[in-house]
């Protein structure tokens, strides 16, 4: 039983020791890390292919936040047009022309969704 706690003590002791050390060494442990992230963003903001990506990235997102406004205003005339044609009241409208229009309702809300996506992105 003696030699049991005695094992359990140096157990209990060696944690407690590591536990103390790697407080110790963390303030230079988070340090080392700091500067090297440092190193790291300041290589990745140099490095030209790193800035030719980035540069492609938000034209290119740029460019479907661009064709996606184009696409509202296309769909917004397509509306406009449908109830020019047919008249405001859809009570009349005719079952394939509630269907065009629902269709287009949901595709504008399909392009305003992306619209915001492109521009949050960019």
């Amino acid at each position: 039983m003696k030699i049991l706690l005695i094992g359990l003590a140096i157990i209990f002791s060696l944690g407690f020791i590591s536990a103390g050390l790697g407080l110790i060494t963390l303030p230079g442990h988070v340090a080392s890390n700091s500067v090297q992230t440092a190193h790291d963003v300041v290589d990745k903001t140099i490095n030209a292919n790193n800035a030719l990506f980035n540069y492609e990235e938000f034209f290119n997102k740029y460019e479907g936040a661009k064709m996606q406004a184009t696409n509202i205003k296309n769909t917004e005339k397509a509306i406009q047009t449908l109830k020019d044609t047919y008249g405001e009241d859809a009570i009349k409208w005719s079952k394939d022309v509630r269907n065009d229009y629902s269709n287009l309702q949901q595709n504008i809300e399909g392009y305003k969704m992306m619209y915001q996506k492109n521009c949050s992105r960019v």
